[in-house]
Parts: structure tokens; C-alpha cells; sequence
């Protein structure tokens, strides 16, 4: 197989363990109404799992990008897959909280590798004019995974029980092992890629440039509102608006729909303006600006009487908040060589995460005493706060002393 073709089989593997990597994650999420009429959780569970799984997973972010540079991203996905999938299959098994909460905090430990290793590997094998698009296609996969969560594990809830459906994508993740490694050793590095040669540099020495904290500051406060449509718009559509299960599967996945499309177009759109403005940062930007300026109107989200406009403006914010990850991940890759990029992304996962943690906790206090209404307005106001952050740390270079761009 060329080169060409092999990367491209390369992201359609690395696609599809995103998608699983989601299903996974929203297991608990999508069937916790089902799993609670049978093992009667406390009320004030749900919130509980929400906040170790980002406190294991933030923390995870991290190392998990560090050990994806020292390891490869080949054998770092691999390690990791396994992890997450043995943890998705256990939970089926659950027959009390304290159980429960032991492998959702598994799952999060293994969980965040993907988007390093992912990350790495677009670096790896797609040349610098691509590299964006391709970041975005496996990206996506997490809002094919959000979408197809709902009406797959409902319907299999529906006619085998929960325990099943939890179990299914658990057990195809140890299938998808083998398929990546393979993949991975058939595909040809660009020209230049250190491949997996170990960085030189810690987190330390890194965040010694003024660019690090200009990407990792701001991720703290812009990815939560990803996690807030990921963790909360179920449970939202299942309290507020008062949708059962089967009309969950109905609704549910649509605003994920646009966060695939977040995906690819915030990678596509910042990779087209390289050639009209000059440098790849700053098309970077001008893609950031507008996401800013969309995000907000997602506050009206919970006082449109009409499901369907809500949950159209559910679908802008997941689409926004998408095109945010894979710009900055762009970002990241302009800015930083080849064998840091795990190391950077991984830094920028976990400042998002811990963001996420504090953000979960005000979201279920706001929802609890003063409405979910209150809640999207807080969540709307994360994006633009979060751009600014990131130009004001980020020194543009003028279009003259713009370096020229690669490919």
C-alpha cells in the first residue's frame, strides 16, 4: 500500500477508536436512569462520577501526553485502548457505587491517551497543509461516538439490558488493538518526523515559553464547555425537558451531529486561510475570533420553549466547542516540534480538564437551586472569556514577519 493510502487507512483506524473511546465515556451518562432503577444510587451519584472521572482523566491528560512521547504513539494507544476497554467491560459488573466509581476512575486514566497519540501520529504522517484537516476527521470521531451512543446503547438497553449494552463496546475496543498496531507499522512517515525517538524536554523547560501558557491557560477555561454538552445534555434533555429513553434515542445524538461537523470544519477552514493571511497562527486566530463571538448565544439554550430550537443551539455549542479543540490542537502543532506535541497536548488536556472539574461542580449547584436555564448561561460565557485569553497571551507576528507557509 503508497504512503498516501496507508496514512489514510491509519485515520480511519484512529476514527474509529475515538468513536469507541465516547461510546465508552457515555455508557453511565446515557443509562444511568436505567442503571439507578436497579442498584437505587443515591441522588447526589451522577455528579460524584462526573467529577472523579475528570479528576482521574485531567489528571491522566498529562502523563498520558508525556509517556506518548517516551513510548510512541503507537504503543501508548495500544497500552491504553486495552486499559479503558477492560474498564468499560468491568463496569458492566457493577452491583454498588463504591464498585462503580473504581472503574469509571479506570476508564479516565486510560481514556485522554487517544487525542495525544493522535495528535502525534497526524504529526507523524500527514505533511503541515493537512495536518489540521486530518486532526480534525479522527477528532470527529468523538462527536460520531456522542451521536451514536444514545440510539445504540438505548436500543440495546431496551432488548438485553443495560449490563449488555455497557459491555458490547468494551469488548470491540479489545478488537480494534491489533488493527492499530498494524496500521501504524504499515504507514511511512513524513519526511523529517522523528517518529518515536523520546523528547528532549519536560513540562518544565516547556512551559518556560510564553506559547505554552498561551495554549495550556486557556484550555482551562474553553473545554469545559465540551464537557458540559457531553456530560449534561443527556441528563438535561432527560430532566428539563422531560424525554424518556426511547425519545432520547430520537434526539439525543443530533446536537453531537454538530460536533463532527465542528470537527472537520475548524480544522478545513483554519488549513484553507493559511495561503490568504500568511501564517498558519494567524489563520489559527481569525478561526478562534469567530468561534468567540458565535458561542454566547448558546445562553438562550434554556428559556426557548421549543426542544427543536434548543436543540439547535445545543448543536452550535457542541459545534463550536469542537472547532475550539482542534484549532488549538493545530495550534499546538505550529507552534511546537513533532516530538513535544504529545507532550504539549497532553499539558492542554489536562488544563482543560481541571477546568472541567470546577465547572461540573458549579453546573450541578446551579442546576440544582436555581435551574438548568441559569446553567447554559454561565456554560455560554466559557468560549469568549477563553479566546481572549488566548490572543492576549499569544504574540501574532505581523503578515511581513510572517514565516512563510509549509507545503
Amino acid at each position: 500500500m503508497s504512503g498516501s493510502k496507508s496514512r489514510w487507512v491509519l485515520l480511519a483506524v484512529l476514527s474509529l477508536i475515538t468513536i469507541i473511546n465516547y461510546i465508552d465515556r457515555q455508557t453511565v451518562s446515557i443509562l444511568y436512569p436505567a442503571m439507578t432503577k436497579e442498584l437505587h444510587f443515591p441522588e447526589q451519584t451522577f455528579a460524584m462520577l462526573v467529577t472523579l472521572f475528570l479528576i482521574a482523566y485531567t489528571a491522566m491528560y498529562a502523563v498520558g501526553g508525556w509517556l506518548v512521547d517516551r513510548i510512541g504513539a503507537r504503543n501508548g494507544l495500544a497500552l491504553a485502548l486495552a486499559w479503558w476497554s477492560t474498564a468499560t467491560a468491568l463496569t458492566s459488573l457493577v452491583h454498588t457505587t463504591s464498585w462503580l466509581e473504581v472503574y469509571r476512575v479506570m476508564l479516565a486514566l486510560g481514556q485522554p491517551i487517544v487525542f495525544s497519540a493522535g495528535v502525534k501520529a497526524c504529526a507523524e504522517f500527514f505533511p503541515p497543509q493537512e495536518r489540521a484537516m486530518a486532526t480534525g476527521i479522527f477528532s470527529a470521531g468523538s462527536g460520531v461516538g456522542a451521536l451514536v451512543a444514545t440510539p445504540i446503547l438505548a436500543a440495546i438497553t431496551l432488548r438485553a439490558g443495560w449490563r449488555v449494552a455497557i459491555a458490547a463496546p468494551g469488548l470491540l475496543g479489545f478488537l480494534l488493538v491489533p488493527a492499530w498496531t498494524l496500521a501504524y507499522n504499515c504507514t511511512m512517515r513524513q519526511p523529517g518526523a522523528l517518529g518515536e525517538e523520546v523528547a528532549t524536554r519536560g513540562w518544565c523547560e516547556i512551559l518556560r515559553q510564553r506559547s505554552a501558557w498561551a495554549l495550556v491557560l486557556p484550555r482551562a477555561i474553553g473545554d469545559p464547555l465540551w464537557y458540559f454538552c457531553l456530560f449534561w445534555i443527556p441528563v438535561y434533555l432527560q430532566q428539563a425537558r422531560h424525554l424518556d429513553l426511547k425519545q432520547l434515542a430520537l434526539f439525543g445524538w443530533m446536537p453531537f451531529l454538530f460536533a463532527d461537523l465542528g470537527s472537520i470544519v475548524g480544522g478545513s477552514i483554519s488549513d484553507a486561510l493559511i495561503p490568504r493571511v500568511g501564517a498558519p497562527v494567524r489563520a489559527r486566530i481569525i478561526v478562534l475570533l469567530c468561534i468567540g463571538a458565535v458561542a454566547p448565544l448558546g445562553a438562550l439554550i434554556g428559556f426557548v420553549p421549543s426542544l427543536w430550537v434548543s436543540i439547535l443551539l445545543m448543536g452550535l455549542v457542541a459545534f463550536v466547542s469542537q472547532c475550539w479543540t482542534i484549532t488549538t490542537a493545530a495550534l499546538a502543532t505550529d507552534i511546537f516540534p513533532i516530538s513535544e506535541v504529545g507532550t504539549i497536548t497532553g499539558m492542554m488536556g489536562t488544563a482543560g480538564g481541571v477546568g472541567a472539574v470546577a465547572f461540573s461542580q458549579i453546573t450541578g449547584a446551579t442546576a440544582h437551586f436555581f435551574g438548568f436555564a441559569l446553567a447554559f448561561v454561565s456554560a455560554a460565557l466559557l468560549m469568549p472569556v477563553a479566546v481572549l485569553l488566548l490572543v492576549l497571551l499569544l504574540r501574532v507576528q505581523r503578515p511581513a514577519s510572517a514565516p512563510k507557509p509549509t507545503g
